[in-house]
């Protein structure tokens, strides 16, 4: 049995479906463009153009004990071969070795509170706390500890955060963890200073830290032995800045983030080694130390 096809509807039906092929091309979203993978180079020169540099390599690594996760504050002590430290959890004062960061000594401060900040001046050591509560320790034992309130000129409007000796200026140096507002709409942290004869805080700020980046909040300083300059660690954004007598940033080193989660603590030995502390954040409290930097 034979058929007959009829050509004139076999052209009618491909002229339709071409019509309709065109249609669904027409209406389909058109496609993304290709992600690329950033390029390094690029990256770099991103870095270079922040005025970053990579602070080297500790030169060395020493492991705390459990009981130090929460380091928040360094100094070097008197004798120049340990650290203080304080736990910003614990009403304790310690002392380590700088050899191998074994506990030689602890000190009860009383009251709990949020120690944030240790120092050596004077024949004494400070230990601030972020409501503006300064103990004044004996570390021979012979005399009581002297309790100073700042509260009222600090407090939490301020939140202590870091504490430095300028032995050049005769000052202990407080840092603000909070911006204040300045002229023309520009935060800055303000670091106060205290006289030590007069017990008495000045209060205008002796600094001023001009850095208006959202990446920095100080997290601890300490005053070069050599040139008097002050550093500052922000765990916050990862930094290290480096800044004149009087506050200018001379330079900004770029911590890395897998070695200091979350740095607190910063002191110098008498040679311009530097000693950073990190709170554990879940893992081991490590105490890392730098040898002198060429610039310094």
């Amino acid at each position: 049995m034979s058929s007959r096809v009829d050509l004139g509807a076999v052209l009618s039906l491909v002229a339709i479906a071409g019509v309709c092929v065109a249609v669904m091309v027409s209406t389909m979203p058109s496609l993304p463009e290709p992600i690329h993978s950033p390029d390094p180079a690029k990256k770099r020169e991103k870095k270079e153009d922040s005025g970053e540099e990579p602070l080297p390599k500790p030169s060395r690594t020493i492991e705390l004990e459990r009981a130090l996760r929460e380091i928040s504050g360094l100094a070097l002590a008197s004798d120049g071969k340990s650290l203080w430290a304080v736990h910003d959890e614990k009403p304790l004062l310690y002392r380590l070795s700088v050899i191998d960061g074994a506990v030689e000594e602890k000190i009860e401060l009383g009251e709990l509170g949020d120690y944030e900040a240790v120092e050596v001046a004077g024949g004494r050591v400070w230990v601030a706390r972020s409501d503006g509560r300064l103990s004044v320790v004996d570390p021979t034992g012979k005399e009581p500890t002297e309790q100073l309130a700042f509260t009222k000129d600090l407090g939490m409007p301020c939140d202590v955060e870091g504490m430095a000796w300028d032995s050049r200026r005769s000052r202990l140096l407080l840092a603000c963890k909070n911006q204040s507002l300045e002229d023309g709409n520009d935060r800055v942290f303000p670091v106060y200073a205290l006289d030590l004869e007069t017990r008495k805080l000045d209060p205008e700020p002796a600094l001023k830290l001009p850095l208006k980046d959202k990446g920095f909040g100080p997290s601890g300083l300490a005053v070069h032995p050599k040139t008097g300059e002050l550093w500052v660690v922000s765990s916050q954004g990862g930094k290290l800045v480096v800044l004149s007598p009087d506050g200018e940033v001379r330079k900004v080193y770029a911590l890395d983030g897998k070695v200091h989660r979350q740095p607190e603590g910063i002191a110098f030995g008498h040679d311009g080694a530097m000693y950073i502390s990190n709170e554990a954040r879940g893992q081991t409290p490590m105490l890392y130390i730098y040898a002198p930097l060429n610039d310094s």
